[in-house]
């Protein structure tokens, strides 16, 4: 029987699938770090893995992880499918990567946002100055030129308040001091500074509906982000990033809070002018305006408004304590803050309402970014970003998850975590290969399947089929495992098809057809093979007349086509009989023997001629056997 034209090469064995089944252009060198997943269906996807601690397993949120890992917040090159946007579940395991989205650079504050009413996943890259709006199709609904880097663009926040209407981005203004606000620092020269500033956006045009600037509102004094002196500082060719402005939001009446890392200060900021109405010093001294009662903080992140009782508004920090300049740690470790602060009388007062202290202790910051959540059940998710650190806390603060990337070389900006349901737009995939299974001593199919974002899948069925994907055939079940679910059948299947099957049974998606990759050489024409290929040229010639039905149940005839089948047979029989009947009468066929038997009869009477002993056992074996 001919071979096909995919049985020509050879496949190494399936434990070798979990390295990429295509060559890749840009090989990385933390491509085989152990730290990251792999997988066969999308080997473009290397996201990171996690270790994870839950401690209280009956009190955790249901819902989903969204973290966008990356190197380097400014990274010079792509990753190569480890950075980018990323969706797990509560046990570390790989729901959805985007890195196909933003092409392995640097995504910024991923998280679920109200735009315009409806919930969408958003994220900014820092590379290009862009804000993408996706769908749970996982489908790019809207991607916003928020600016340039390096230029006008700052990538610290993309923020949707109340009804998605407005948004929050964040802009950077590189620019010469004026001369007043160099000589309040003692500098008699021109200071270039980066004077960042926010604007609010109408997210139907995009236009700006409010624009606020740092320039000639927080002066260069207030800085505390001074290594190597007000010269160095003022000469740096990037621009003095004296103040820093990492995040915003707004109270009941509009106002804004705006928190500057450089300054460790949060400012209430006028809707009306754009005044600061206060300035909430973390590092103030005992005679300053604020009686804060201890409340100390500093290179903070992340500010969020929280609500206002009557007398106190509330607002929640995260306090770094630490940043990576020369400035002391203004606590033992980084924490979780929520502020209560009345500021309409004096002298103004601000209290600790309460302290999420970072899971792993004393000594332990989060120097760079990070966030606070507050969850709707009222639990506390926490973003330490080194390592991508987070944690789940109770309304009390008892921690009852922590979990960090096993990776030391990536962190994160913010950590959320949300309830999801994922609905690819696209279908699920499958990679197929064939091996030779010792255990039966045939050939086996091994599939791959895996659908990027889905979260409803429970199951998977898999099909044998053709390259036309009829007929469909079940031959294997398995409840899903992971992002990537492997199944292996005893038999050879050319083509296959799997179908992902919802908690209700309900069929929620199908791949296209995989054509399995070729067995190797010493399975190449296994029982299996054979068979499979003796079914395919059945279902070549007869597709049509296969579809909807069981291929492997009874051919069913008419009974005048077996009577005529029957008496066809009789006929060939009598004639067959009577050629032989007449070429042995004419001595055609007497004493026609095999030749293997021949020889055995010759070697026989030989050895009763000369008296010889006959074939040893084992020899006369071999030779019954093989023929020789």
């Amino acid at each position: 029987m001919p071979t096909q034209s995919w049985l020509k090469t050879s496949l190494v064995l399936p434990l070798l699938l979990l390295s990429p089944l295509q060559s890749v252009a840009d090989i990385h060198h933390h491509d085989k770090d152990a730290g990251l997943f792999s997988y066969v269906t999308h080997p473009e996807i290397k996201a990171p893995r996690w270790k994870v601690n839950i401690t209280e397993p009956d009190l955790v949120t249901p819902g989903y992880w969204f973290v966008a890992p990356f190197e380097r917040i400014d990274q010079p090159e792509p990753g190569n499918g480890w950075i980018g946007p990323h969706i797990y579940d509560g046990n570390g395991e790989l729901v959805w990567s985007g890195v196909h989205l933003n092409k392995n650079w640097d995504a910024i504050d991923f998280k679920m946002s109200n735009v315009r009413g409806q919930d969408m996943m958003t994220f900014v890259t820092q590379r290009d100055g862009d804000g993408f709006i996706v769908d749970n199709s996982f489908t790019l609904k809207e991607k916003v030129d928020l600016g340039t880097f390096g230029v006008d663009f700052n990538s610290h926040e993309f923020y949707f308040n109340d009804d998605g209407s407005e948004a929050i981005v964040l802009v950077e203004d590189r620019r010469d001091s004026s001369k007043e606000q160099a000589l309040g620092i003692g500098y008699e020269k021109d200071c270039k500074c980066l004077f960042d500033g926010f604007k609010v956006l109408d997210t139907k045009t995009w236009k700006p509906l409010f624009e606020w600037t740092s320039f000639d509102r927080i002066s260069l004094s207030e800085s505390t982000f001074l290594d190597g002196g007000v010269n160095t500082s003022c000469e740096d060719s990037w621009g003095w990033d004296y103040v820093h402005l990492n995040s915003v939001d707004r109270d009941q009446n509009g106002d804004f809070y705006v928190s500057a890392r450089h300054t460790d200060s949060i400012y209430k900021v006028s809707k009306d002018d754009g005044r600061i109405m206060w300035r909430l010093h973390g590092r103030q001294g005992d005679e300053g305006e604020w009686d804060m009662k201890g409340l100390r903080f500093s290179r903070q992140h992340n500010v969020r408004f929280r609500g206002f009782n009557g007398t106190h508004e509330l607002i929640t920090i995260l306090d770094n304590a630490n940043g990576q300049d020369k400035q002391h740690s203004s606590h033992p470790f980084s924490r979780g803050l929520t502020i209560a602060i009345k500021a309409d009388v004096e002298p103004k007062t601000a209290r600790i309402v309460q302290a999420i202290d970072h899971p792993l202790g004393e000594g332990s910051y989060a120097p760079r970014r990070g966030n606070y959540q507050v969850l709707p059940n009222g639990h506390i998710f926490m973003g330490w970003s080194e390592q991508a650190t987070q944690s789940e806390h109770t309304e009390d603060g008892k921690l009852v998850m922590q979990a960090t990337l096993a990776t030391e070389w990536l962190g994160t900006y913010r950590s959320y975590k949300y309830p999801f349901v994922g609905q690819p737009a696209y279908p699920p995939k499958a990679a197929s290969a064939a091996y030779m299974s010792e255990y039966r001593n045939t050939t086996s199919t091994m599939v791959h399947v895996s659908w990027n974002g889905a979260t409803e899948i429970a199951s998977w069925n898999l099909y044998k089929t053709t390259e036309t994907g009829s007929p469909m055939i079940k031959i294997f079940s398995k409840e899903k495992t992971g992002f990537e679910t492997s199944m292996v059948w005893e038999g050879f299947a050319a083509y296959v098809i799997a179908e992902a099957i919802d908690k209700s049974g309900k069929v929620v998606g199908r791949t296209n057809i995989a054509k399995t990759l070729e067995p190797p050489e010493d399975a190449m024409m296994s029982a299996a093979v054979a068979e499979e290929l003796f079914w395919l040229q059945e279902m070549r010639g007869e597709n049509d007349g296969w579809r909807g039905k069981d291929v492997y149940a009874p051919v069913e005839r008419s009974f005048s086509v077996s009577l005529l089948i029957f008496f066809f047979g009789v006929i060939c029989s009598i004639v067959a009989f009577i050629v032989v009947w007449r070429l042995r009468a004419k001595g055609y066929l007497r004493g026609v023997r095999l030749p293997r038997y021949q020889a055995l009869a010759d070697q026989e009477m030989a050895e009763e001629e000369v008296g010889e002993q006959p074939f040893p056992k084992r020899l006369s074996s071999r030779y019954y056997r093989d023929g020789s």
